[in-house]
């Protein structure tokens, strides 16, 4: 695995199809995406209702409550699991060869990694294990933050100080 540190002459991104992805995909409540599929699949037989309305559903009793419309669901669960969109992340092609993959990371800006002779398969599951991986990161660096300012809410703030113009909320 390499990190790209400067741009290659002819590259690009091919983005993923949704059909790739799915597979890694949970909901709110830790079901997966292909465990939601099934359940719709189940419902729609069993209440003889249409597979969309199943889906909708479903998809509200599993952490996403407002959906109308079951295509609204897939780009909140890209980003609920990735943090980011469908369109910021993709397989890189350097000469039309597949060589990596990458990724818009902190900072908005992209991530070139390269992995040297990896099938289309492979590479999608390294990326989605990276996105993943990150996410969850994030979460915990998120949530430990939260429980520290909601510590301090209980405790009192006159222990620490902050700059001017600054409170607790905007610590980030």
């Amino acid at each position: 695995m390499n990190k790209i540190e400067k741009k290659a002459q002819d590259f690009t991104v091919e983005n993923l199809p949704f059909s790739d992805i799915e597979s890694y995909l949970k909901l709110p409540t830790g079901k997966s995406y292909t465990e939601i599929k099934e359940q719709a699949e189940h419902l729609s037989i069993e209440c003889s209702i249409p597979h969309e309305e199943a889906l909708k559903y479903i998809f509200r009793a599993n952490g996403f409550p407002s959906i109308e419309n079951p295509a609204d669901a897939i780009p909140q669960i890209i980003k609920f699991n990735f943090g980011i969109n469908i369109k910021e992340f993709g397989l890189l092609k350097i000469n039309g060869k597949l060589d990596g993959f990458c990724f818009i990371g902190s900072g908005r800006k992209w991530q070139y990694i390269t992995y040297s002779l990896s099938t289309k398969k492979d590479l999608v599951k390294r990326l989605m294990r990276w996105l993943i991986g990150s996410q969850e990161q994030k979460t915990k660096t998120e949530k430990f933050l939260a429980t520290v300012k909601k510590c301090i809410n209980f405790i009192g703030h006159d222990f620490y100080s902050l700059p001017k113009n600054k409170n607790l909320d905007d610590v980030s």
